[in-house]
Formats: structure tokens, sequence, C-alpha cells
């Protein structure tokens, strides 16, 4: 142990070596009322985020000027999702939809008849909405998964556990299947019409946690038909989608928590170890791990990404009001490119949208990281087009398949690092690769039916289309 420890200490130095450290010249803020356990949304030019007293913020994402706010009057632990006509939130185990002009309510849902809003005192973050097509789904405190039309909130689904607990993922589907995780560290597949296909209890297994349930409070992550998550236990897992059974395990070797949300970039799987204080990288095929980098606080959000750079927001789980970090990363190394100290500790994720970087923390405060003195070494990129009539020499064209299952891309003229990133319709990074000259199949499984973005950069000339799955 102390020689394994000696080698992770050169490693960490090695590595720390050349960190360039900020301080307030590296971001801008914004003085929320209260802290701030909320993922925030970028939608547009707005950011939208909820704190622990009610209140939604809608802010300009470039200077972090207010537009408007609300006060739900229900603590916000989860992150906003919106479509193009309003913004879908939970508070309090009560579901809104919000005019994103304004604020003003269209509908509400309550969902669970006794709200928990928090079952112990590391318990920071409620499901957050689904939106699949027409219908906006998501978990409650007393062990149901509902389904609202967007329109007017009518419940379409609802499946109830057998031993009703909370539910704090935010479900994934794919394939008329959704799948999500309990408080009591089961992990379920039920099909749109209400079946159970399969049940996973990992407290029943070998993957169990012997100081507690297992509880699983990061958003499950699919692709091609493996599902990813981490837990209230030292493991991190890899499901066969279509039955339940384990296709690869990491566990950490001092026994620590696992429990954030997967993010996965060009088959790496990325995640923050909330007890393991360390970012760690795998092969996502395989479970081989690529490198792992120590943070010394706890990883709770998902990890933004950008250009082949990761950010992460840290806090102390057991003082939460002690300063934070946020740190920048080499995606493919793990190397610290740069870090800055936040006023307190930080339990969101770290949000990036192109040159946009946020998060917030348990003191209020909304940051906007300026990359132009935090990074110099990153790229802002100009204004991509927006369509094809805009780009009128573009040497490539894109164009899904019939069944939808993968996005075609062909590039007739590709430099030596011509990529792809696809997006979420408000700006959530969720692959990216590489492309070839010719046809290129970009893989959709995992992906509901929804609207998406794809940017391709072909050397100096660069393209953003939208498509419907």
């Amino acid at each position: 142990m102390k020689k394994k420890l000696a080698i992770l200490l050169f490693l960490v130095t090695a590595l720390t070596a050349c960190i360039k450290v900020y301080s307030s010249d590296a971001y801008t803020t914004f003085p929320a009322r209260a802290a701030v356990v909320a993922s925030p949304l970028i939608c547009g030019n707005t950011l939208y985020c909820g704190t622990l007293d009610g209140t939604l913020y809608a802010l300009d994402a470039a200077n972090l000027t207010e537009l408007w706010s609300v006060h739900l009057g229900r603590s916000i632990r989860s992150s906003a999702v919106a479509n193009d006509s309003a913004l879908f939130i939970e508070a309090s185990d009560t579901l809104f939809a919000l005019s994103l002009a304004n604020g003003h309510t269209h509908w509400k849902v309550n969902l669970a008849t006794q709200p928990n809003d928090s079952i112990d005192e590391w318990d920071y973050h409620h499901a957050s909405p689904l939106l699949v097509s027409d219908t906006v789904f998501i978990g409650s405190s007393d062990g149901k998964l509902l389904g609202f039309s967007v329109k007017d909130g009518t419940e379409w689904f609802r499946y109830t556990l057998a031993n009703p607990c909370a539910i704090r993922t935010t479900p994934a589907v794919y394939n008329n299947r959704i799948y999500f995780g309990d408080w009591l560290g089961k992990v379920y597949c039920v099909t749109t019409q209400g079946t159970l296909e399969w049940m996973m209890n990992i407290d029943a297994s070998i993957y169990g946690y012997a100081w507690g349930p297992s509880s699983i409070l990061g958003d499950m992550v699919l692709y091609q038909n493996k599902l990813y998550f981490g837990a209230r236990n030292s493991h991190l897992l890899c499901l066969n989608a279509s039955n339940g059974n384990v296709v690869w395990h990491y566990t950490d070797p001092i026994d620590g928590w696992i429990s954030g949300t997967p993010l996965l970039i060009n088959d790496t799987l990325y995640i923050g170890g909330s007890d393991t204080k360390s970012i760690l990288a795998f092969k996502a095929q395989s479970g081989v791990k690529i490198w792992e980098t120590a943070t010394n606080q706890n990883c709770f959000g998902r990890l933004g990404y950008s250009k082949g750079f990761l950010a992460a927001v840290t806090g102390d789980a057991y003082a939460a009001s002690d300063p934070g970090r946020m740190f920048i990363l080499n995606a493919h190394t793990g190397a610290i490119r740069a870090q800055t100290t936040l006023g307190a500790g930080s339990f969101t994720s770290a949000v990036w949208k192109d040159s946009l970087l946020v998060a917030g923390n348990n003191n209020g405060m909304l940051y906007r990281f300026n990359l132009r003195n935090l990074l110099p070494e990153y790229h802002i990129d100009p204004p991509a087009p927006q369509s094809m009539n805009e780009a009128v020499a573009q040497p490539f064209r894109i164009y899904p398949d019939q069944l939808r299952e993968t996005l075609q891309v062909e590039l007739n003229q590709p430099e030596n690092q011509a990529v792809f990133t696809l997006y979420s319709v408000c700006g959530a990074p969720l692959r990216q690769g590489r492309l070839h000259e010719g046809a290129n199949s970009i893989d959709l499984s995992g992906l509901p039916a929804n609207v998406y973005l794809i940017h391709v950069q072909n050397g100096a000339c660069s393209h953003t289309e939208k498509f419907q799955r």
C-alpha cells in the first residue's frame, strides 16, 4: 500500500507541475438567493438554474445578467429540460411546465403523496425530467415512475415499485424501454406499456455495499445496448441492456463511492468519483481504466466536455461551505490544464456548451468561467452556420437513415482532423468522433426520439445542423 501511495503521489505531482491557478479573473459570478445544487441548463442564449429556496432564475448566459426569476415555493434539486415551447423542472416532488419567456406556469402536477425533499445529508439531487417526443418522464420520492403530456400535464404513464422508495435517477428511454434505478439499489427495465422486463438488485449480488443501500443517484447512460451507471457503493457497473447481466465492473480499491453520472465521449467513459476524490476514464466496451486523476474533493455531478477537454467541479461532502474547486483536464491523458478555487463546495455538474462553462456552488453563486484567461490553449470558434443554405461550398452531406438508428455523414474533402460532435437540442455534448473520406455512419442507439444537433469540424470549415431522431 505504501508503494502504491508513493507512486500515486509522484503521478499527481507530475500532473500538477504545470497547473495554472487563477482566482477571480477566471470567472464572472451571479449571486443567487440560496445554495445551488441543481445543475444549470444552457438553452440558446439563456441559462436556467434553481436554488434550494425555490427560486428559478433565467440569466443571459453570456454575462449572467438576470432576465427573470420566479419563486416556485419548493426547494429545487432538479435540473431543467426544455423544448421549443416550455421549460420543465421538478421542485420537491412537483413537476412544473413553465414559459421560457417569463417563467409563468403552464401547468404543474404533484408527483408524490408524501414528498421527501432530502433523505439524508448527502441526498443532494432529485431526478430531472426527461423529454421523449411529446412525453416528459420523471421519478418520484415515493417510488413511482411517471410520464405526462408535455402539452397539458395529463398523466400517460405510471409504474409503481413493488417496494416503494425514492427514484433519484433521470431515466433513459430507448426502443420502447425505460431504464432507471432506485434508492434501494435496484435497476429496472420497464416497457413503455408498464411491463417489467428485468430487474437487478445490486445489494443482493456480489456488487452490494456493506454500509447501506447501493442507492443509484446519478443518471443512466445507454450506449450500444449497454447501460452504464454509478451508485453509493464502490462499483461502476456496465450492464447488458437486454437482460441486466453484468458486462464489466470496476471496483474502487479503497471502497469509495462512485455515485456520479457517467459521460460517454468517443467510446471513452468518464466519471467523477465521489469518495474516490478523483476523475476516472475507462474504455467503454471493456471497462479497462485509462487514467485516474486526483481532485482531493468529492465530485457528484456530470463532467463537462468540449474539444478534448473535461471540466469538473468539486467540494467537501462533510464541509459543504468550505472552498470548492473547478478543474479542467486533458480528456486523453487526465492531466490537469487549469484550476480555480470557488467560494464554497460545488455539487452541481460542470455544464460546458461551446465556449460557455458554468456551474453553481453551495453559497448560492453561479459561475461563468472565462476560458480566454483560464485556458488560453482552448480555441473559441466563430459561430457556425445553422443550415446548409448558409454554407454553399461545404464539402459534406448529413442525413439520417430510414430507421433513424444511424446518422450518415458524407465527407468529400476531409482534412487530417475532421471530427463531429453530437449535442442535445440544448447543447449538452453526447458523442464525438473522427470522420474519414466518404460515408461515415454515426450510431444513434440509446438516444430517445427527440431533436439533436450535429457539429462537423473539417479543418477551417465547420457546420452545425439540426435533425430529428
